[in-house]
């Protein structure tokens, strides 16, 4: 249950960065560029942190499914052993990772605004 509750929260990180761009495109008075941005940061640091916990407690299922740390392969221990790093990470800097994925993003937004201003220019051709 842990791994999908992680690829869960993989998929709405994913997500998260190109909503948050679609509402400002869509309603670009209602929403300024400081929210989109704060919300990246607070969403991305608690998706990054919720990823980083379930993954643990999968690995953690591993090893008790393997009849504990006797039992598990060197492989699983190895990588249940490596549990300070991400978690250090995802709490410190997880902010980070959501500001980051959100720049292409905003490459993405720049683009179809370009679009957006360049239909509304463009000359109607009456037949």
């Amino acid at each position: 249950m842990n791994a999908v509750l992680a690829i869960v929260c993989n998929v709405l990180f994913a997500a998260c960065a190109p909503a948050l761009v679609a509402v400002k495109f869509t309603w670009p008075k209602r929403i300024s560029w400081w929210v989109v941005v704060l919300l990246a940061a607070i969403l991305g640091w608690g998706l990054i942190n919720l990823i980083v916990y379930f993954n643990q407690a999968h690995t953690a299922e591993l090893v008790a499914k393997a009849g504990g740390l006797s039992n598990a392969p060197p492989e699983l221990i190895a990588k249940w052993a490596r549990d300070g790093g991400p978690k250090a990470f995802a709490i410190l800097l997880g902010w980070v990772s959501g500001l980051i994925y959100l720049l292409p993003w905003i490459g993405v937004y720049a683009i179809c605004q370009r679009i957006r201003a360049r239909r509304r220019e463009a000359p109607t051709i009456a037949a």
